[in-house]
């Protein structure tokens, strides 16, 4: 298992491409508190295909607002429960 690391030194807002700019609203403090700690990419036999696993650390319910679909995405949501 590898040192979990902190997800913005993963992700960075100035190589999002223009279809993710919504994510500009997360603050970089946000992805400071999130952590990470195997990050994997795998590709297809023709690489034209690629996935990405990514193991994410965290102690506290997340959410992501996808936005105009009045969805949200959460992460953790169980611990919130207990």
């Amino acid at each position: 298992m590898s040192i979990p690391t902190p997800l913005s030194e993963l992700i960075k807002f100035e190589d999002l491409p223009e279809e993710l700019s919504f994510l500009e609203t997360v603050s970089s403090e946000f992805l400071d508190n999130i952590m990470f700690d195997h990050y994997e990419v795998g590709y297809s036999n023709n690489n034209k295909e690629v996935s990405h696993i990514l193991h994410i650390i965290t102690e506290e319910e997340f959410g992501l607002t996808i936005p105009g679909s009045g969805f949200r995405l959460l992460i953790n949501h169980e611990s919130i429960a207990s």
